[in-house]
């Protein structure tokens, strides 16, 4: 088969690719060939899940430590991780309509 190339432009040197993801099984099948792609699942426990709860939240106002973060954890036990990132953001969203409602949006557009 590969005979037919005298010169080495016909090697392909192989670069590695790290994938994240959700759901691997929608991925294009031959991707996931045997020897084309190695797939690890990986899943944070509940202390992974506290420690990198506790890093997004640790620069809000408020926020006690990772004491916070294990309850905020232990009350939602069976979310994703993702649930934790999506709470925080409708706070946030919460907390900046409120101001919006408070102060107005006369001048707004105006820097």
């Amino acid at each position: 088969g590969a005979e037919w190339r005298s010169d080495d432009r016909a090697a392909c040197a192989r670069v590695p690719i790290v994938v994240t993801g959700n759901d691997m099984s929608r991925l294009y099948a031959p991707l996931t060939r045997s020897g084309r792609m190695d797939l690890w699942m990986w899943e944070p426990d509940r202390g992974e899940i506290v420690s990198i709860v506790h890093e997004l939240l640790k620069d809000d106002d408020g926020y006690g430590g990772k004491r916070d973060a294990a309850a905020f954890v232990a009350a939602f036990p069976n979310q994703p991780l993702d649930f934790f990132g999506a709470s925080r953001s409708r706070c946030v969203d919460d907390v900046v309509r409120a101001w919006v409602t408070e102060v107005g949006t006369d001048g707004m557009g105006e820097a």
